[in-house]
């Protein structure tokens, strides 16, 4: 099961149905909050706490009302203020909003300048500030300020525009060096807000109203204000895409208190006043965070909106009304008692034997919760704070506490307890001092939350970071290698602090560690829609719906499809990422210039619908690996669902058959679970027209039995018969018939657990009508282009509840398996019998008559090699025909059992073809020899060779060598003839030799029975004459009846080793021990017979060499798309 799944189906059950506490292998592993584990190590840190410089005094803070539900304006309120002049505010109204351009979203970032925490900054070139390197996202801004003297700011442009109230600003002033120096960031409407600065480094989050925002920097030394810097930001609320919402739970007896240290107890420091207000703040810093990392990403300031409404504002000390985020109190029916059971606690392992007696969580209370408050309607994205969270020291767990977040369903949600609120900031003013708090945690009093909270300034990272986390999470956000959804909230406070406790000098951009999102985060968050910026395009229909995917395995890779388009595949090895492809509008470009690597689906749109990928691309993002490892890929679709196709390579090896005519067919993924009671399985297997080596029939009718669901499908065929998928017992009757003309194009299918509903589509555009309904999600079932339907399979019972597509290559893309028995008996006889058939006479005399019993011993081995071949390549694991030799060494022995098997197969055939070139050239010298014809056998080999590739101009395969067949086979018979006739018309007897009418005196012959000595040899030059059969695989494979191979293969050997005895019996007869290699030296000289003998000869040779090139080459070919 992927990380994705672990997301899911784990609490999508436990809101159905509630399940066993969840542990940690779900969305809560990582992070705290989750089953004990052993403590991270922790940062070096200086013990010395740094002291805040006091705030300005502001008039006290007038705590509101926060009632359980009421306090609030109505939800039908109108989220915009009265008109200026119609409030109690002190501060004149803003300005009003001019419309000025800013740069697009599309362009990389630069990067901020390279640490150098010890040395001050050198002096800047003219016109430029110290550090004038940006961390701005977009366009590449040149830094505000200019000069020696002034405040340079680096990730932002004066009159920028933003759409969130908290902006993130980095800035540096040159020349200045410092530890304990400040900067004050003042606007006209709010507080000032002081912040520490090293080196002249800063880091400040400043407060922005609708508008025009003056901000006026000072940088503080030594009590005095040494620099001054100003800046305006555009702030323009975008509030066209949902929000996230926000909520604190509580107990129906709850006492509306969250831990604190005894002395940081008492109303508006622990009561439900503080929770909501720090709440609020920490939900501000996550959206300040977000903006400022997908600006960095160059995906412009992206970030989720807030609930808001114009109420009591509690982010400064000035009492005053603004639009700012809602925090709902919701009451849960639940106690604290039962908010706080042990058996509900995340953390809480029960002993060996304990029987539970709820398997509810917090996650699940929340919920229900949520559901009694009955103000969440339709789609939505809430964050729950658990109130009633608290620490027992003598348990060490920490109870009414989860960290678990679910991305899926109409409602996504995120739980964290409350145990680190008390080191929360609870407005902007406290932000640096809550950051830097290195107070040491009692644990007689707060938890030390996976030991990783022993100081307040951890407890705020931990407990905002890790709260974030679980936010990514319901934003469908995963765990990933580094950044916030791994550990790295242990370093949030570095994404807003120029100081840390645990940093020596300015914490610049690269120092914040694990304070950042990810790669892959950042896609996702850039298509979401609650991050959608006001120029981004509308989002279609089918961009919204969350289409499920669809994988169509193909003869070198996956075709990856999903209606929605897709926005990123990911590579992850043994659940490790290793590497990831995105589509995004910003790489567009770089896709269609060949700048980035992509094939022309993934240049074709920006977020393409279908995209191939082949295993050479699986390695190009995602390296190497082992032959036992598992590389995934896990999916994200314009609509932000998610996928996991688990272990590429066995899923492409598994989807893939060859059926009896020799044809490789693929199975697309199965739409529905079918798992109803009773299920019934079946096929029904039919043939496109373009895949004309298919024996199947055509399909001509598929008759429906559909109501509400679709009950089962009758499948029709051209020769009369029939396939029933499902049941078909109930439902209207309807029919779509198939013109001879016409073929199947597509089937649309709506799924989920089962088949909803589909629609038959033929090419000419003739339509079934739709049958059944329309939930679950959508799929269009269609042959990847270039490839044919080869079938349906299914399941059904009370109706449809599976289906499942099969398909294979256009006749004229593949190798048609077309062969017949009789063509695969040629070939056979063409492969096996070579040149060295002239040699078997010359091996009797070397072993005597009992060397001819060598002849249907090799045969017999030959044919058990083969049937051992057969029987391996059909072992394969979960069905299906291995290829060739070399799959079958990857099969048996990896990696290693692959590329060794392939040396040795190209290496057998391409030494067999040049034995066969050597021999035909020097026999071919010698013969023209004896006519007075002298040629070097060096020409004849370069003469054969060129003949030899004859072949392949115009053959490719097995199946296209049926001339070459006849010419083979028909030269190897004259042969045998001629030499039969020659060695009975002039053989050797009683010292004579009779030619061309006259007689010739020689010496007597004599024969042997058995001659030990020349055993090896006589086995060795035997085993060689049947070297041509070592090509099996592709000579089963090239049948339209590869179940008839044995037969076939079983007869020609019979016929191969029968015209071997004759021709080697015959010549020894004639001979004896007078026999030469090869037997035409035995022949009369300058005799016609030598002319003819010297004819077939070359053809015999050449074309059987030419045959075997043809398969080299096709092997080698083979072997090299295998490695790519």
């Amino acid at each position: 099961m992927s990380y994705i799944d672990k997301i899911k189906s784990k609490l999508e059950k436990l809101v159905v149905a509630g399940q066993e506490q969840l542990n940690r292998v779900g969305s809560s592993s990582g992070y705290p909050g989750g089953s004990q584990q052993q403590p991270h190590p922790q940062y070096p840190y200086p013990q010395q706490p740094y002291q805040q410089q006091p705030y300005p005094q502001y008039p006290p803070y007038q705590q509101q009302p926060y009632g359980y539900g009421g306090g609030y304006p109505p939800a039908s309120q109108t989220p915009y203020p009265p008109p200026p002049g119609q409030d109690n505010s002190p501060y004149p109204p803003p300005p009003p909003y001019q419309e000025r351009p800013y740069p697009p979203a599309d362009q990389p970032p630069p990067s901020l300048p390279p640490r150098n925490p010890h040395v001050a900054p050198e002096a800047p070139a003219e016109g430029g500030g110290a550090g004038a390197a940006s961390v701005a996202g977009p366009g590449g801004p040149q830094p505000v300020g200019g000069g020696h003297n002034e405040v340079t700011f680096l990730n932002i442009q004066e009159n920028e525009l933003v759409h969130q109230r908290f902006l993130v600003i980095h800035g540096q002033v040159g020349g200045v060096k410092g530890e304990d120096d400040r900067v004050v960031v003042h606007h006209p409407y709010f507080p000032p807000l002081t912040f520490p600065v090293i080196d002249g480094y800063f880091k400040v989050l400043a407060e922005l109203e609708s508008g025009d925002n003056a901000l006026r920097f000072e940088y503080i030394q030594g009590g005095a204000c040494i620099r001054r810097g100003s800046l305006t930001v555009r702030m323009a609320p975008y509030t066209d895409k949902p929000p996230l919402l926000l909520a604190v739970i509580a107990g129906s007896d709850s006492q509306g208190i969250f831990d604190a240290p005894p002395d940081a107890r008492g109303p508006g420091i622990n009561d439900m006043d503080a929770a909501v207000r720090k709440f609020r703040c920490c939900a501000y810093l996550w959206q300040a965070f977000v903006a400022e990392q997908m600006y960095r990403a160059g995906f412009g300031r992206r970030t989720f909106n807030l609930e808001e409404y114009y109420e009591p504002d509690t982010m400064a000390r000035d009492n005053v009304r603004r639009m700012t985020a809602r925090v709902h109190v919701v009451r849960s029916k639940r106690t604290v008692a039962e908010i706080r059971d042990k058996e509900r606690a995340q953390q809480w392992k029960p002993p060996p034997g304990y029987e539970r007696r709820t398997s509810e969580t917090q996650f699940s209370l929340a919920h229900d919760a949520l559901n009694e408050y009955g103000q969440f309607k339709g789609d939505h994205y809430i964050a729950c704070l658990t109130l009633d969270s608290h620490w027992d020291p003598e348990l060490g767990v920490i109870l009414g506490h989860a960290a678990l977040g679910l991305g899926a369903g109409p409602r996504r949600l995120g739980v964290f307890g409350s145990h680190t609120t008390h080191a929360w900031p609870a407005n902007a003013e406290e932000i640096a001092q809550k950051f830097l708090d290195t107070t040491k945690t009692d644990t007689r009093f707060l938890a030390n939350d996976c030991n990783e909270c022993g100081e307040y300034w951890r407890a705020a990272n931990i407990g905002m970071g890790a709260f974030l986390h679980e936010a990514g999470h319901l934003f469908t956000l995963a765990h990933t290698p580094s950044g916030i959804m791994s550990r790295g909230f242990n370093d949030y406070n570095r994404a807003f602090m120029a100081r840390a406790p645990n940093w020596k000098g300015p914490v610049r951009h690269s120092d914040e560690a694990g304070a950042h999102w990810h790669r892959t985060d950042l896609v996702r968050l850039r298509h979401h829609p609650c991050l959608r910026l006001p120029g981004d395009p509308p989002l279609r229909e089918h961009e919204r719906a969350e289409l499920p995917f669809e994988f169509l395995p193909v003869d070198d890779g996956v075709v990856i499809w999903n209606g929605s388009g897709l926005t990123m595949i990911e590579v992850w090895v043994n659940s490790r990422y290793r590497g990831h492809v995105e589509y995004t509008a910003e790489n567009l470009p770089r896709r269609r210039d060949g700048s980035l690597p992509a094939g022309p689906d993934e240049a074709a749109d920006a977020f393409p619908q279908r995209v191939l990928f082949t295993s050479a691309k699986l390695h190009a993002v995602g390296g190497s690996w082992a032959d036992s490892d598992k590389a995934t890929l896990v999916l994200t679709s314009r609509a932000t669902a998610t996928h996991s196709l688990e272990d590429y390579e066995a899923f492409a090896r598994a989807a893939m058959h060859v059926d009896r005519d020799g044809i490789r067919v693929f199975s697309a993924t199965k739409l529905g679970r079918g798992e109803l009671p009773d299920t019934v399985k079946s096929d029904a297997l039919f043939s496109a027209k373009a895949v004309r080596a298919s024996s199947l029939p055509k399909l001509r009718a598929v008759e429906f039995f559909a109501g509400l669901y679709v009950d089962g499908i009758v499948l029709h065929m051209a020769d009369g018969s029939r396939a029933q998928i499902g049941k078909c017992r109930g439902g209207a009757r309807s029919e779509l018939a198939i013109d001879p003309d016409d073929d199947l194009d597509h089937i649309v299918v709506n799924s989920g657990w089962w088949i909803d509903g589909l629609e038959f589509v033929t090419v000419a555009g003739r339509r079934s009508g739709w049958k059944g309904n329309t939930g679950g999600g959508r799929t269009v079932l269609k042959p990847p282009s270039g490839y044919g339907w080869m079938g349906l399979s299914g399941s059904g019972a009370g109706w449809l509840d599976s289906l499942v597509m099969h398909y294979a290559k256009y006749r004229l893309d593949v190798p048609l398996a077309d062969a017949s028995n009789i063509h695969t008996f040629l070939n056979i006889i063409c492969l096996a019998i070579g040149v060295g058939v002239l040699q078997l006479a010359y091996t009797v005399r070397e072993s005597g008559w009992f060397g001819t019993a060598f002849i249907p011993l090799a045969a017999m081995s030959a044919f058990l090699n083969a049937a051992i071949t057969l029987r391996c390549m059909y072992l394969k694991p979960g069905g299906g025909r291995i290829a060739n030799y070399h799959d079958i060494g990857r099969e048996a022995f990896g990696r290693l059992g692959y590329y060794t098997i392939t040396v040795f197969n190209i290496v057998n055939i391409v030494g067999s073809v040049g034995i066969y070139a050597i021999l035909a050239a020097n026999n071919t010298s010698d013969m023209l020899a004896q006519v007075n014809v002298h040629v070097s056998p060096r020409v004849l080999m370069v003469a054969a060779t060129a003949v030899m590739c004859i072949p392949t101009l115009f053959a490719t395969t097995l199946a296209e060598t049926l001339l070459v067949s006849l010419i083979g086979t028909a030269t190897s018979v004259i042969v045998v003839v001629i030499v039969v006739a020659m060695a009975c018309a002039y053989p050797i007897r009683d010292g004579v030799m009779h030619v061309a009418g006259h007689a010739e005196r020689v010496s007597a012959i004599s024969h042997h029975a058995v001659i030990p000595g020349g055993f090896s040899m006589a086995l060795t030059s035997v085993t060689f004459a049947y070297v041509g059969t070592t090509i099996v695989p592709h000579l089963e494979g090239g049948m339209r009846r590869p179940e008839k191979f044995n037969h076939v293969f079983g007869a020609a050997l019979a016929a191969i080793a029968a015209m071997y005895v004759v021709i080697a019996a015959t010549g020894y007869w004639a001979y004896g021990d007078k026999t030469l290699s090869p037997i035409t030296q035995n022949f009369p000289k300058r005799n016609w017979i030598q002319l003819a003998g010297l004819g077939l000869l070359l053809a015999f040779g050449m074309t059987v060499s030419g045959f075997g090139l043809v398969q080299t080459i096709v092997d080698i070919v083979a072997a090299f798309k295998h490695k790519k």
